[in-house]
């Protein structure tokens, strides 16, 4: 971080600076993938936002069941092409969703026009989904989609993110 090597300790303590500062939702993947330990101890000290993983979960039901266990984090990016199947995945966010996780599908950029997980987002109704800046063509068309299906149905809202926000006014 700013040109030199950062262990754990540091990390944590500028992912909770980065929290207190800042109104975030989450922090995603904040330290290695297998840094276990070090995600049992970032989530006792950061308090003011949720901590998910990505690479660190990688949609996969056994990680995440161990993750909750060691209350390690409280949600994961949902990947269908990380696990392999459509169907683990769906297994992945079930089991998030009833232990009280959230689940962030992440649009990939860089696929393919009409990605499945867009229509995912809708289905699952997830709080959030994670798509980075509209500056290519499948990006947009997501973005598009999903305004494409809140315009299609007049009972479509914006998430109510109260119940999620660690953070105070």
């Amino acid at each position: 971080m700013n040109g030199k090597q950062i262990d754990r300790e540091e990390m944590i303590a500028f992912g909770k600076k980065m929290s207190e500062q800042y109104k975030f939702l989450y922090i995603e993947d904040l330290l290695d993938e297998n840094d276990w330990a070090g995600y049992r101890k970032a989530m006792k000290e950061i308090e003011k936002t949720i901590l998910i993983g990505d690479d660190f979960i990688v949609t996969n039901e056994q990680r995440l069941r161990r993750a909750y266990e060691e209350h390690a984090i409280g949600g994961f990016i949902f990947k269908p092409n990380q696990v392999g199947t459509i169907t683990e995945s769906l297994r992945t966010h079930a089991f998030a969703k009833s232990h009280g996780m959230i689940t962030v599908p992440s649009q990939r950029g860089g696929g393919v026009i009409d990605d499945v997980v867009m229509d995912l987002c809708l289905a699952l109704q997830v709080p959030a989904v994670k798509n980075s800046a509209p500056r290519s063509g499948e990006r947009i068309y997501a973005c598009n989609a999903l305004y494409r299906a809140a315009d299609e149905n007049p009972r479509a809202k914006m998430f109510d993110f109260s119940s999620l926000q660690k953070f105070c006014e």
